[in-house]
């Protein structure tokens, strides 16, 4: 661990105790010089360390910017193998976890970025990565036993953990869209993409990766037409100064990595179901390529979508084959 997230472990964890520049040059076995090198340089990530004079550093807030450490920090115990890595840009920050694990295939991982050039949802299709202000991640976990029909249950779990961590980090309450997409204020925020990596031998599935893009902030003039009418932003043209990216990436990791480990128990089925968009309300689908229509009337446990058919039959969709799109869940949507 470099010197300067020593630090930050060590102040930040002092209840506004100050330490003195000797007493961490000892404890880190390097000289004072050093110490304040390090501070400096948490200074310039946006940590607020006040120097006292002939008394030392004392910690006063935390950087608001992303920060891996200072996420790893306020994990704790989830935080201690999971290997966080943050970029400017990337192609797909699931693309990026799926190398990753190819390399080292029982790792942890949290890939992190701030554009992504090439981003994408089910389907394929791509996702709208250009607004101004957007956070992309893809978390890469291992998985025993995992079967292929559990897949769902990963993105259900995704977006009830983001979900919650934006209405306690922020206190902006989500609406969700079966089954991947996040919406607010009658606009779609955020897409998930779960990607299941198999064991060639065996066939077996070894890690999930759990993609999930963010619009914060900006707006959507350059895009086309058909996302300009879905798309939305938690917050408008700026991101709120008090806003601390660290905590809400933190909150949902740490929600969604204690759901992954019971994931059978279920225990974010009953969040996601009391905000599911549609609700005995008349929707269009498609399987493969039918077209159907019917009044939604929930999920059942499997996480499957519950609708009723205007026979009066009940169908459950679940699969990659069905399609419902964004636009008739928007507000003043079709």
């Amino acid at each position: 661990m470099a010197l300067k997230n020593k630090l930050l472990k060590k102040l930040s964890e002092g209840n506004n105790t100050v330490h003195s520049g000797q007493e961490l040059a000892t404890e880190f076995a390097v000289t004072r010089s050093a110490v304040w090198k390090a501070i400096e340089e948490l200074r310039e990530q946006g940590y607020v360390i006040q120097s006292i004079p002939r008394k030392g550093y004392q910690y006063i807030q935390s950087s608001k910017s992303i920060d891996p450490e200072q996420i790893s920090l306020l994990l704790g115990e989830h935080g201690s193998d999971l290997k966080i890595t943050l970029y400017d840009e990337v192609t797909s920050t699931n693309d990026v976890a799926k190398v990753h694990a190819a390399n080292h295939p029982n790792d942890s991982k949290y890939v992190i970025a701030r554009k992504q050039t090439k981003g994408r949802g089910r389907y394929g299709k791509s996702f709208h990565s250009t607004i101004k202000e957007g956070l992309y991640s893809s978390l890469l976990v291992p998985v025993n036993q995992t079967q292929p029909d559990h897949i769902p249950l990963f993105t259900i779990a995704t977006a009830t953990a983001m979900s919650e961590a934006i209405e306690e980090v922020t206190g902006k309450v989500i609406d969700i869209k079966w089954v991947n997409d996040l919406f607010y204020k009658g606009k779609k925020v955020s897409g998930i993409l779960c990607e299941a990596i198999s064991d060639i031998e065996s066939g077996q599935i070894t890690s999930v990766v759990i993609g999930l893009g963010l619009n914060l902030a900006g707006d959507f003039n350059e895009a086309d037409e058909m996302t300009q009418g879905v798309a939305g932003t938690l917050y408008e043209g700026e991101l709120p100064k008090e806003l601390n990216l660290n905590d809400l990436l933190s909150n949902y990791v740490s929600r969604l990595l204690t759901y992954i480990q019971e994931i059978d128990k279920k225990e974010y089925l009953s969040y996601y179901s009391n905000h599911l968009l549609g609700i005995n309300k008349p929707v269009k689908y498609s399987v493969k390529t039918e077209e159907r229509h019917g009044i939604i009337r929930g999920i059942n446990e499997e996480g499957h979508l519950i609708v009723e058919l205007p026979s009066g039959e009940i169908e459950e969709l679940f699969g990659q084959e069905i399609h419902l799109s964004s636009s008739q869940f928007t507000k003043g949507g079709n």
